[in-house]
């Protein structure tokens, strides 16, 4: 099962894991973003490229109930 599904062009999903996780890593030039679904929303967390087991240098969050009232 791939963990990213592809939507269209540049569009993906996050999708679940067997076992249990729902989180992804993306590299950009000399970034590793780190994704991570919580049961309340997700959290991001940015890290120079091999220094993922550091602290991140920026990390945000959004939790889903925030996004409910922009659904149609």
């Amino acid at each position: 099962m791939d963990i990213l599904k592809h939507i269209a062009e540049n569009d993906y999903e996050l999708q679940s894991q067997p076992n249990g996780y729902h989180t992804c890593w993306i590299t950009v030039k000399n970034l590793s973003v780190y994704i991570n679904e919580t049961d309340e929303g997700i959290v991001v967390d940015i890290y120079p490229l091999n220094h993922e087991i550091e602290n991140p240098i920026a990390s945000t969050y959004a939790f889903f109930n925030e996004a409910e009232e922009y659904e149609e």
